[in-house]
């Protein structure tokens, strides 16, 4: 996948930073950003997979982000009243031996420093009483290309960025492009 930006004369002492998301049904993977700025507040870079499982099978669901101090993690379900701490779940993963009262139940994570918080999308826990196995489970997408940061541009002349991804289902890309001080 390429991207051409064309520098215009507004865009002349303005910094420029792209990034990429890739993504497929099962999850979104954002590439980091062309910057060596400090992090500071959490940002999610990858929000666990719902899993469909059987009764008795341990559940792994994982969760990533980055944030300057590094991001604690608080695992949270769904319950009939709301969201319900899981008290210990504090690391990026969470392990759970699945139930029929699991069926359904929503999973996320918050990640939080001194600099702010960032929550992940929901996974959903689907359990069945029989064993079944999947032909053909899905796989996130993995960047096997990452756009490289460009220290310049010159007006009138084009800038190319490159990115790729495998997955299952294929994933789908999608570019941005944001200017110092939007």
């Amino acid at each position: 996948m390429l991207r051409t930006f064309r520098p215009s004369w507004a865009s002349r002492a303005t910094i420029v930073l792209l990034s990429i998301v890739f993504s497929a049904t099962v999850a979104t993977v954002p590439t980091a950003y062309a910057s060596n700025a400090p992090i500071g507040a959490p940002v999610v870079v990858f929000s666990p997979l719902s899993a469909h499982v059987s009764v008795g099978d341990v559940v792994t669901l994982r969760a990533a982000a980055k944030g300057s101090p590094t991001p604690t993690a608080q695992w949270y379900r769904s319950g009939k009243d709301g969201w319900i701490r899981i008290v210990g779940a504090t690391k990026w993963t969470y392990r759970v031996r699945a139930t029929s009262a699991l069926n359904g139940t929503l999973f996320h994570a918050i990640f939080f420093n001194h600099s702010g918080s960032h929550t992940t999308s929901n996974a959903q826990l689907f359990v069945s009483s029989s064993r079944t196995t999947p032909t053909s489970p899905p796989r996130p997408p993995t960047i096997t290309v990452e756009p490289a940061a460009l220290t310049a541009g010159v007006v009138g002349h084009s800038a190319t960025f490159s990115a790729a991804a495998t997955g299952s289902p294929a994933p789908t890309v999608v570019w941005r492009q944001q200017l110092s001080g939007s």
